[in-house]
């Protein structure tokens, strides 16, 4: 528009002379990587139009001279499906955190994690989840750091049980064909009565030659999904994690009711469309037998221990014997919207944190208990999109199940929100990299995520509702945000340019949105990635009502402010 461009020249020629002024900065560090590492300038294209030096409140100079990327990076090729697999594991000492009153508590475990080549990640509970394809050969070399021996066995696959292991320091070698498709346990085969529950197990996923479907065959059809969870069932009792030496196992009286090693409300949610098929992969590494129930929908049984069922059965809650494992198929009702939560837990009603047994107090609701849930999604085009998160995530409840379904500096999250890391929340989409823009940080309002650049570089380290983002994407995609629409929310905005996010699931008309800052914003702009012939869309205060063709704030976008002094946008939901 011919209107928008006249009153921008003025502004950018103002802000041009306050640039030959401010020049330099802590951020110019960030130009020292060069181009190669796609971080010497920030893309011109990602500022508000004709603002081309927004920046002596926004952005460094330096940063502003580079030409914009206009070509779209080739998604890196798919690598080609492996005959042989190696995983290097390492067996460790470590803790977690439960559920606790007035704290929390924390937990010593052993647990499996990666060896990266040169030492042992953290121990996790559980461990790391191996996946192959159905004829891989899969080599598995465990370093072992327990200062007892520790082997591990695979049931289900041909090969012979270990009772013996490495010892401290020492490293075995398990190989063997995973000649079928299903869902099994790995766990540690000397001391097992001991090492099992005090954390030594984990999921191996044998995947069939058919994609999005479990089992491959007659029963291949009946196994086919749109999503999948993989549900590591256990339990803690934290008298035999404080000593294991000495503990008696007839005493063993679990007190934490875990899926995935993590007890409500800790619980990662599980997300899936409506409509969706949600393959739910159980595995009862615990030392008791579970029973699971999904409120609002039928599990349908397609396989028990790896073995498909010729003809599979609905259930309202199924029990996974100790030890054992079970797929199972559950449709989202098709009228589902996004927001709605179905609970899974622990029919046997093993939800509580906590002590039942010596007089101590048990925390409801908790343990074994998660929600499915129908996430919020928000579309991405390939190339640039202008994109906010609605909802405050819980935990593990955002990114990617929709489509493809991860102080000021360095960035963390705003003050009383959540936060969620970028690569968390652009878990499972092909983006290439992120940026958020803080306009009350004048040194360096830029902030970067590039998953291809060292963490010492990345400045973006968490993201939350108040933030507007930059994402590249390298193909069109779905993000899934799942979470709480926060009741109220208010975003500090800095005299000058601000990009903010607009955290609410329900769209509304500009003034509605402005009221709280009515006076101090001048102009605001979105950039709508699906118009290809005029993407960005103004709103300016000053300017006829024809001119401005930004009508309403939409959930899942992001938008840059223009504002004459601090002040303080309020988002009110509900």
């Amino acid at each position: 528009m011919l209107a928008k461009v006249t009153r921008i020249i003025g502004v950018g020629f103002v802000l041009l002379m306050i640039a030959s002024v401010l020049v330099g900065g802590p951020a110019l560090a960030k130009s020292q990587w060069g181009a190669d590492e796609q971080l010497a300038a920030v893309p011109a294209e990602l500022m508000p139009p004709g603002v081309d030096d927004l920046t002596p409140i926004t952005m460094p100079p330096a940063a502003i001279t580079g030409a914009i990327d206009a070509g779209q990076e080739e998604p890196a090729a798919l690598a080609p499906l492996q005959a042989a697999v190696t995983f290097d594991l390492c067996a460790s000492a470590g803790t977690v955190t439960m559920p606790g009153s007035p704290s929390p508590i924390s937990v010593p475990i052993w647990g499996f994690s990666n060896y990266t080549g040169t030492a042992c990640d953290p121990a996790q509970l559980p461990g790391p989840t191996l996946e192959v394809t159905a004829g891989d050969t899969v080599t598995i070399n465990l370093h072992n750091q327990l200062a007892e021996n520790v082997s591990i066995i695979f049931p289900g696959q041909d090969v012979i049980p270990d009772v013996v292991g490495a010892a401290q320091a020492g490293v075995t070698t398990y190989t063997f064909t995973a000649s079928n498709p299903g869902t099994y346990l790995y766990e540690a085969g000397t001391n097992a009565t001991k090492q099992v529950p005090m954390g030594l197990y984990g999921a191996l996923i044998v995947r069939p030659a058919t994609p999005g479907q479990a089992y491959d065959g007659g029963p291949g059809a009946a196994s086919a999904y749109d999503q999948e969870a993989v549900l590591v069932l256990s339990e803690i009792d934290p008298a035999l994690n404080a000593d294991p030496a000495n503990f008696n196992m007839f005493d063993y009286a679990p007190k934490y009711w875990l899926i995935n090693g993590k007890a409500y409300p800790n619980t990662d949610l599980i997300l899936g469309n409506a409509g969706d098929r949600v393959l739910l992969r159980y595995l009862n590494a615990g030392s008791t037998n579970h029973t699971m129930s999904l409120l609002g929908m039928y599990q349908r049984v397609i396989a028990t221990d790896a073995f498909s069922m010729t003809y599979p059965f609905d259930v309202v809650a199924q029990t996974i014997p100790s030890g054992q494992t079970a797929d199972m198929i559950a449709t989202i009702p098709s009228d589902a919207s996004a927001g709605d939560q179905f609970p899974l837990y622990n029919r046997q009603l093993h939800i509580t944190n906590g002590d039942l047994v010596t007089g101590g107090t048990a925390h409801f609701p908790g343990g074994m208990m998660t929600f499915l849930e129908v996430p919020t999604a928000v579309p991405l085009a390939s190339n640039w999109n202008l994109m906010s998160v609605p909802l405050e995530p819980g935990a593990g409840a955002a990114g990617g199940a929709a489509g493809s379904i991860a102080g000021i500096s360095p960035m963390g999250h705003a003050a009383g929100h959540t936060g969620v890391s970028p690569a968390q929340l652009l878990s499972g989409i092909d983006y290439d990299r992120v940026y958020a823009f803080q306009g009350c940080d004048a040194a360096d309002p830029w902030k970067l995520y590039d998953p291809d650049l060292p963490a010492t570089v990345n400045d973006l380290n968490q993201i939350d509702v108040t933030m507007g983002l930059w994402v590249k994407m390298n193909s069109p995609d779905t993000l899934a945000v799942a979470g709480s629409e926060p009741a109220r929310t208010d975003i500090p905005l800095c005299a000058g340019w601000n990009l903010v996010g607009y955290p609410s699931l329900t769209a509304r008309p500009v003034a509605e949105v402005l009221a709280s800052v009515a006076g101090q914003v001048q102009r605001v702009y979105y950039f709508d990635a699906t118009d290809a012939a005029d993407p960005w869309k103004m709103y300016d205060t000053s300017a006829p009502a024809f001119v401005n063709d930004l009508a309403e704030f939409k959930p899942g976008g992001g938008y840059w402010f223009l504002v004459s002094q601090d002040t303080v946008l309020t988002i009110q939901n509900k």
